[in-house]
């Protein structure tokens, strides 16, 4: 879990540029 915990924050951070509705879509199968 650890290192999920990082690699998503590093990821939060991209999606920050990219626009919500591409953030929900990965965050969807990622939470599943």
């Amino acid at each position: 879990m650890c290192l999920i915990d990082v690699r998503w924050t590093e990821m939060r951070e991209r999606w920050r540029e990219l626009p919500v509705d591409r953030l929900v879509r990965v965050d969807a199968p990622v939470f599943g």
